[in-house]
């Protein structure tokens, strides 16, 4: 007895993938992957910088309009502390924690040109101040309301790593010199920055001329 068995014809295509086409396949993927991933990551980064650049350009705006208000202080460069003989000699000595209701001649600043309020809500009166003193005021409250006064884990500063507020003046300084205010903050990433004219090394920074 015989037993019939079909044939099947064999197939000249091929059925399924090979591994190296599964390979290749896996090799386009992770590339389309890290390319996206790599988009991602620019465009968090370029938000950040322009957080950081719009912040800097507030507290360098707001120091602009005090120097304008100003103009016998700015003359006198008394809103740069380099020029100063004792300390604070820079914005970032400045003591954001002190009594502003105990201001005397060694404070800085050395009084206070507004009505404040002390830590337990009470009202402090501000007295009438001359050009140096306002000049001294306002560098204190632009830089420590940046830094969120005594608690330093608040305001501008917080979010704005190494913040640095710098007023400069070309000597001989006149009323028509125009004044530099620069505001820096620190810069993160791989690649590393020289200093120049305007930003210091390895930061960013907002610089904006002003003639009081």
């Amino acid at each position: 007895m015989y037993t019939l068995r079909k044939r099947f014809p064999l197939s000249s295509g091929t059925s399924g993938f090979t591994l190296i086409e599964n390979l290749v396949a896996l090799l386009v993927l992770s590339i389309g992957l890290l390319g996206l991933g790599s988009l991602q990551l620019n465009g968090l980064r370029s938000s950040q910088e322009s957080y950081y650049r719009g912040q800097a350009t507030s507290i360098a705006q707001e120091l602009s309009e005090r120097l304008h208000a100003n103009p016998e202080g700015a003359i006198s460069q008394s809103y740069d502390l380099t020029q100063r003989t004792v300390s604070p000699l820079s914005y970032s000595e400045i003591d954001c924690t002190q009594n502003l209701g105990g201001l005397i001649s060694t404070t800085f600043p050395t009084a206070l040109c507004s009505d404040d309020l002390d830590s337990a809500g009470g009202v402090i009166n501000g007295t009438a101040c001359n050009a140096t003193q306002m000049a001294e005021f306002d560098a204190f409250q632009v830089y420590c309301q940046a830094w969120g006064y005594n608690n330093q884990t608040t305001g501008v500063g917080q979010s704005l790593p190494g913040l640095q507020i710098a007023v400069s003046c070309p000597a001989p300084c006149t009323a028509t010199s125009a004044q530099t205010i620069r505001v820096s903050w620190q810069r993160f990433g791989w690649k590393r920055l020289a200093a120049d004219a305007s930003c210091p090394a390895n930061t960013d920074c907002v610089a904006i001329n002003v003639v009081p």
